[in-house]
């Protein structure tokens, strides 16, 4: 099949239920669904990830990853959903509300094949599976398991399972595209994190290669650990498909103030180009935060450096398939959605969440996915 006829078979459809958004995107020989479904009145944590899991299975899909957002305990359910799911669960939980709310989920599941477990000893952390053009793993819920070590050894460990999950699919983290990092009181120790980080970077070389897009934010977890993490890794097959590093327009790399992520990384498949724009926040040109204690100020020029990376990539709103909101205080979700009715943008699929963000004085952080064919 021609590059040209594989662009024909690749339509990107976006349907509302009521009750969940997902966005269906055909491809040669597969599709990719992306859910996100937002809670119902009363609903747990449990219930809505068993209500994600029926929508995948009414679809004839097979789940490659999920993350739950809020209504996390610590009684069994992140093991329970794991074995139902059969593949990686990242259950954020919020910090410094009790009531813990389910905030939503984001699923990504795909039709017409083989989706494979990645298992470490008997932990399930991971899937994969390939396509004509390229093989695929996706690592999420990845916990320490020794609570009461200090945070340097809980991430050290983190970083030893996000090694050995991809040796398991027989990748190695020259192929990562994207990771994310939920940090429990992630102001008392972002610096050690950092530091790790840049540990396991060199000991991997990766800083002589593509540095991946990330998120880094608090959040807690299902076993009381210091983080969870995930990530995303593609090998292609074909000489056309390309990962490649996104600088942004309007911020500095984010390794000149010693955060080792990228802006936004790109994956240049046959017949599409698909964007991972990282956690991106408040910070101006020089790397400092800027409109300190000022909401709509920080959602504003947030939002304007991540439309600026997607004009980089000739994308806009429309072309976006999924993002996840960061903000600091509850009552700051309608700046939020204030600020998108005002510009009116599209109404692309979205959870919130209440969480710290990596410095005291940032108070809004976005994450998200876009994509255009090609």
């Amino acid at each position: 099949m021609t590059q040209g006829e594989r662009a024909a078979a690749m339509r990107r459809e976006q349907s509302r239920h009521g009750e969940y958004n997902a966005v269906r995107i055909t491809n040669t020989d597969h599709d990719d669904i992306l859910y996100s479904v937002p809670p119902k009145s009363g609903e747990s944590g449990r219930d809505i990830v068993r209500r994600t899991l029926d929508l995948i299975a009414e679809a004839g899909a097979k789940p490659v990853s999920l993350e739950v957002f809020g209504g996390l305990t610590l009684d069994g359910d992140y093991d329970a959903a794991v074995i139902e799911a059969n593949a990686p669960i990242t259950w954020v939980g919020e910090e410094h509300f009790t009531d813990d709310p389910v905030r939503g989920v984001q699923a990504w599941a795909v039709t017409g094949c083989t989706v494979e477990p990645i298992r470490v000893g008997e932990t399930l952390i991971g899937t994969m599976f390939e396509d004509v053009a390229a093989q695929y793993c996706r690592l999420g819920g990845l916990m320490p398991s020794s609570t009461t070590a200090d945070v340097e050894t809980q991430t050290r460990e983190v970083f030893d399972q996000m090694e050995a999950g991809l040796a398991a699919a027989r990748l190695t983290f020259d192929d990562v595209l994207r990771t994310w990092f939920y940090n429990r009181n992630m102001l008392t120790w972002y610096d050690r994190f950092n530091t790790v980080r840049h540990e396991y970077f060199n000991r991997w070389n990766v800083f002589d290669g593509m540095v991946p897009a990330s998120t880094g934010v608090g959040g807690l977890n299902a076993r009381d650990g210091a983080l969870q993490a995930g990530l995303l890794a593609v090998r292609p097959k074909e000489r056309e498909v390309i990962a490649r590093a996104v600088p942004s327009p309007l911020q500095c790399p984010a390794l000149e103030y010693g955060s080792a992520f990228s802006r936004a990384a790109e994956l240049v498949l046959p017949d599409q180009r698909r964007l991972y724009v990282s956690g991106t926040a408040s910070i101006a040109p020089g790397g400092e935060t800027i409109f300190v204690g000022d909401m709509d100020g920080q959602i504003r020029l947030t939002m304007q450096v991540v439309q600026a990376i997607l004009h980089s990539r000739e994308m806009n709103w429309a072309d976006v398939t999924r993002a996840i909101v960061y903000i600091k205080q509850p009552e700051h979700m309608r700046n939020y959605e204030t600020y998108c009715c005002k510009h009116e943008l599209p109404a692309f699929p979205t959870v919130m969440i209440c969480n710290d963000i990596c410095r005291d004085d940032l108070l809004f952080e976005i994450e998200l996915d876009a994509l255009r064919s090609e």
